[in-house]
């Protein structure tokens, strides 16, 4: 192909028609310049598609650890809410002056045992950080993520280690006052 154009340039000069030559010329710009912006326009398309390809298995990623979080979360509510109805048991026992029972045991070891959730985890969150938050094309849900994780998870790790001073508080002063 490019020996044919090759051969129009050659015939043209040689036959003194500049006019044709130029109309040649810019013709052969104008190919190139319209291949140029073809090749443009596919590499915005791959580009397009591999972030987009990126987004949905970030968004997977959050997604499968959001499910965990909660999982764990869940363990961990059901986990305190044994611990409340052990906690209200024994309370009730101390302050109404009764005898201790055996089964009181397992009450008391109950109490006792904490188990943190540890927060959400961050680490899908950091590699989003690290790859840029623009990354997600939805802007609503791209702030709920940094909101979820910037503000909530502090939260949640400040409501477990709240969480853990009040039984202990609690532990030290019934103790102290029996």
């Amino acid at each position: 192909m490019i020996k044919f154009f090759r051969k129009i340039r050659y015939d043209l000069m040689e036959k003194n028609k500049t006019r044709k030559y130029f109309k040649y010329a810019i013709g052969e710009i104008v190919l190139v310049v319209i291949g140029i912006l073809i090749a443009l326009q596919v590499n915005n398309w791959n580009q397009i598609r591999i972030s987009k390809n990126n987004e949905i298995e970030i968004l997977e990623d959050f997604q499968k650890g959001l499910i965990n979080d909660i999982q764990e979360l869940n363990h961990v509510i059901a986990h305190y809410e044994r611990s409340k109805v052990s906690i209200e048991k024994v309370l009730y026992y101390l302050d109404n002056d009764l005898p201790y029972t055996d089964s009181l045991k397992y009450d008391f070891f109950s109490t006792n045992l904490i188990r943190e959730s540890g927060g959400l985890s961050t680490s899908i969150f950091e590699t989003l950080k690290s790859r840029g938050f623009d990354l997600i094309s939805n802007k609503n849900l791209r702030n709920s993520i940094i909101r979820l994780y910037d503000e909530y998870d502090p939260w949640l790790k400040s409501w477990d280690k709240r969480y853990i001073e009040v039984i202990f508080d609690a532990e030290r002063n019934k103790i102290g006052r029996a």
